[in-house]
């Protein structure tokens, strides 16, 4: 029997719940107002007006009943009640977003010594913790950037020297 990893399995559904939305927006962008106002059936097949929608509406590798059928099916998967109703039943089916991200947060290891921290040090040839602190320290000495253990002198110079406590109380 196999079961894949759970953290593996959030990520994508975290991922499909995040930009889902977005997905969709760009598909009825691409289908402009196509996906909106069809020629009905009845339209189509009117021997005066049908002819020219046909070629009005045709695209370069499709026809226009294909290209209708398609926009049909786009507008009623996602422009009506019902593709509303199945937006939300996706979102809110198996897990909502916030407890997926929150269950997945509850599952990751964040130790520094920990077997992801590990994995990393050894994908990017970081080695052990301490040679991965020694650098550290090495390349703060060297740099010009403020950090928490180094304050320049311009910033020192900066600080107010006495308190204003000292003020009120003279």
């Amino acid at each position: 029997m196999f079961k894949p990893n759970n953290i593996y399995i959030d990520f994508g559904r975290a991922y499909y719940l995040e930009n889902q939305a977005k997905m969709v927006n760009t598909l009825i962008d691409f289908c402009g107002r196509g996906v909106v106002i069809q020629p009905s059936k009845r339209e189509m097949e009117d021997p005066y007006i049908g002819p020219k929608l046909a070629e009005a509406l045709r695209g370069a590798e499709i026809s226009a009943y294909d290209r209708i059928k398609i926009f049909r099916q786009i507008s009623e998967r996602f422009l009506s009640e019902w593709g509303n109703r199945h937006e939300m039943f996706e979102k809110f089916n198996g897990t909502p977003l916030y407890l997926i991200n929150l269950l997945t947060m509850q599952r990751t290891e964040y130790q520094v010594d920990g077997p992801l921290t590990k994995l990393a040090r050894d994908v990017l040839g970081f080695g052990d913790t301490a040679e991965l602190g020694k650098r550290a320290q090495e390349a703060e000495q060297r740099s010009h950037y403020a950090s928490v253990r180094f304050q320049p002198e311009y910033a020192k110079a900066q600080d107010v020297k006495k308190s204003y406590m000292n003020d009120a109380a003279e």
